[in-house]
């Protein structure tokens, strides 16, 4: 499944996420689904979703993926950015974590 959505959301203009994967330019360079496997080996759960990293702006293609959680697929994403607090720099991910 993860091999084929990402496989549309980059080479399908008419898939709804293209603009923000295939329309910026990220490609998806898997020739086969086994060397998609050799890469990444079977999902770990129902929590994991494929990942680029450690490029997020990179392509799909060997060393540019992994399994990931939501939560560490948070700290990887464009729109990722430092928030402050009033005493020290933290970001929104490191504060989550301090706060639970």
């Amino acid at each position: 499944m993860a091999f084929r959505n990402a496989a549309q959301r980059c080479m399908n203009p008419k898939h709804p996420a293209w603009p923000d994967y295939g329309g910026r330019g990220i490609k998806f360079l898997f020739e086969s689904f086994e060397l998609f496997m050799l890469e990444l080996g079977l999902k770990p759960s129902p929590k994991h979703s494929l990942d680029r990293f450690p490029n997020n702006d990179g392509h799909y293609e060997s060393g540019n993926v992994r399994w990931a959680t939501a939560k560490e697929q948070m700290a990887n994403r464009r729109a990722y950015r430092p928030r402050q607090n009033h005493v020290t720099h933290k970001t929104s991910h490191e504060v989550s974590n301090a706060t639970g």
